[in-house]
């Protein structure tokens, strides 16, 4: 891996480390801010807290498209592109787009657009981590794609639903991503035994994934304790953040002096 490519890459981090202890702050003010009654000023702190986070989503991106050239596969670099390109489109329905005009008339649909993009996400990452399920025999593999088809099916059957006056899809998206990652997160994890990707890039994919597992219970726990929200995209940064690391062949890491003419 060149020197200039490691540069970019650390560039990058240091941006999302940046923005990650802004926003970090700024949730915290917030939360203050809205103990001592102060409304107004907790939700224009929030606000910006969550527009900036968008940029982390961004960045991991521009991590992911700028592994050509260094990453473990062509395979796993298309892989990642569509994930991380569900990703990106995710995070746009769930963070971006409620702050747009309008945004708050139909916040029940953006949430299950936005769950559905990261089901598509972490359906992507199982077969990516698992290299399209090899050494898994016939019949699990069948299983398997009935099972992820079904979900989507039954996904999109609680949209068409929401359109008949049937409001269900706010609870048929959740439990279905859950079902999806919990799934990914013990093949991420099983990523130590099957050898597929390097030591390195194992640690990143399970650490990675295991953040993005406690990204998603603190979305169950804000339900109890509000508080506990600001904790969803502590976990969540650094998890997208390690994935896209994930994508580059850390094997290689001695970095290669381009010769003298």
């Amino acid at each position: 891996m060149r020197k200039l490519k490691l540069s970019f890459i650390l560039s990058i981090v240091i941006l999302i480390v940046i923005i990650y202890v802004a926003f970090i702050a700024l949730d915290v003010m917030s939360l203050i801010d809205k103990i001592n009654g102060k409304a107004v000023q907790s939700k224009q702190l929030h606000t910006i807290s969550e527009i900036i986070k968008f940029f982390i989503t961004s960045f991991c991106v521009l991590l992911v498209l700028g592994s050509v050239g260094d990453n473990l596969s062509k395979m796993d670099f298309l892989l990642m592109k569509i994930a991380f390109g569900f990703t990106f489109l995710a995070d746009f329905y769930l963070v971006v787009l409620q702050f747009m005009p309008g945004g708050n008339d139909t916040p029940d649909m953006f949430f299950t657009i936005g769950a559905g993009f990261f089901i598509f996400a972490q359906v992507i990452f199982i077969f990516r981590h698992t290299q399209m399920l090899k050494n898994y025999s016939n019949r699990f593999r069948k299983i398997f794609y009935i099972v992820i088809i079904a979900g989507i099916f039954i996904y999109h059957g609680s949209l068409a639903l929401y359109y008949l006056g049937i409001k269900i899809q706010t609870v048929i998206a959740p439990a279905i991503y859950a079902l999806y990652l919990f799934t990914s997160v013990g093949f991420a994890w099983h990523t130590r035994k099957s050898n597929f990707f390097p030591e390195k890039n194992q640690a990143l994919i399970i650490v990675g994934m295991t953040l993005f597992l406690c990204c998603d219970l603190s979305i169950a726990v804000a339900k109890l304790f509000s508080f506990w929200g600001i904790m969803i995209w502590v976990f969540y940064a650094p998890a997208i953040t390690l994935l896209a690391i994930s994508t580059y062949d850390w094997h290689k890491t001695k970095v290669q002096v381009p010769k003298a003419a």
